[in-house]
């Protein structure tokens, strides 16, 4: 995890201000005196900066705001000699919706291209999450799917996947783990330390380049520390902003402690305007807490990994700015395009190509409504059977 970056623009501004009034009151060519020429000009100098900073924020955001369209991730390849064959899905927990859908993605898409698939749930058990590829393996499984599962807790399966000729698919848990000889094929996740940056670039618009954050992140959790490194590299883009304080919150607290903690950071923080969880899910947490504060019409919160049923929040939460997501069950039809690309035996795609992402507003969620497919379009389940030759 990044440590908290703070930058001092304002009190070096301060600095300067203190120093030119303690000057003796000499005046500049035209006649202003010299502390209010250079305080002029400082805070034209600052201005010119916030503007230039807002404008290539939401320029980028710009880019992410329609519908993603479908984007091949490799070359068309011939799926039906694959039929019958069985892909092992290894989710660490069900419950968790956003894992669930990409789940049903992968079914989904192996029953179009005429494949079988198992599902293993391991239930936020680690020791349950190596039974599950161990049993893939014993099974003699075509290939396996690890459906968030860190790639850290399954090394050593990963080696004995790699000796049984098993490809792995690292899906919806980041990008920072290479492909290796090791046993892992291909990662198939969105882009999250870009969706962190998007989130980061919303903050800059929402508050005119003068946005003073709270970060809130997690640790131990691989998307989790690309999504922090993501808004750190966003808020460094802007010089008039600050990191005002970062917050690391274990994934046992998030329904405890979680909306108190949020409480306490506001009231610590009296300068801040918003806070950035790293997932939405915090988000839904931290809301009552910052109402417990006091400070609903101050602080606006931007975050990441939006469900639909997070989206919805995005029209009825005035303090919840915007959101950047993706379908997780496109997820699960990239888990299964690399899936059988492994199989096959065909070059990996490169770990560049990623699930596509979307920036959400509370104007657009109206607009296009808050199904995944509303929100993320549908055109990857045609895409991919065209791709597979089955279109």
């Amino acid at each position: 995890m990044k440590r908290p970056i703070s930058l001092s623009v304002i009190g070096l501004a301060s600095i300067v201000t203190i120093a030119a009034c303690s000057s003796s009151g000499t005046t500049s060519a035209s006649g202003t005196p010299a502390s209010a020429a250079a305080g002029s000009s400082s805070a034209a100098g600052s201005a010119s900066a916030s503007s230039g900073v807002v404008a290539t924020a939401q320029a980028e955001l710009n880019k992410y705001t329609a519908k993603p369209p479908f984007t091949a991730p490799g070359a068309a390849f011939n799926a039906k000699p694959l039929a019958g064959k069985t892909i092992a899905i290894v989710a660490i927990d069900q419950t968790t919706p956003s894992l669930f859908l990409a789940a049903q993605g992968a079914k989904a898409a192996a029953a179009a291209a005429g494949l079988k698939t198992t599902l293993f749930d391991a239930k936020d058990n680690p020791s349950e999450m190596t039974t599950g590829v161990e049993q893939a393996i014993a099974a003699h499984a075509s290939a396996i799917i690890l459906d968030g599962i860190a790639v850290q807790l399954v090394t050593s399966q990963l080696k004995q996947a790699a000796a049984a000729h098993i490809p792995v698919v690292n899906a919806d848990n980041g990008q920072s783990i290479a492909p290796s000889g090791d046993g892992l094929y291909a990662n198939a996740t969105p882009n999250f330390s870009l969706s962190g940056e998007l989130a980061a670039d919303a903050a800059i618009v929402s508050t005119n380049g003068q946005a003073k954050a709270i970060l809130v992140g997690t640790d131990g959790i691989t998307p989790g520390a690309e999504l922090l490194t993501g808004l750190t590299q966003g808020m460094k883009t802007c010089s008039t902003c600050q990191i005002v304080d970062t917050k690391s919150v274990q994934i046992q607290d998030w329904f405890t402690t979680l909306t108190s903690t949020t409480t306490s950071l506001v009231q610590t923080n009296p300068t801040a305007n918003i806070m950035l969880p790293i997932y939405v899910t915090m988000a839904m947490q931290m809301i009552p807490g910052i109402a417990q504060a006091d400070a609903s019409s101050r602080i606006k919160l931007f975050s990441t990994s939006a469900p639909p049923d997070a989206a919805k929040l995005l029209a009825s939460t005035p303090s919840l700015g915007g959101l950047v997501g993706d379908s997780d069950t496109e997820v699960g039809w990239y888990s299964v395009d690399y899936a059988m690309r492994g199989m096959l035996k065909l070059a990996a795609p490169s770990n560049d190509t990623t699930v596509p992402i979307r920036y959400l507003t509370p104007e657009t969620v109206k607009a296009d409504g808050t199904s995944e497919d509303a929100l993320y379009g549908d055109g990857y389940v045609a895409g991919f059977k065209q791709l597979w030759g089955l279109g």
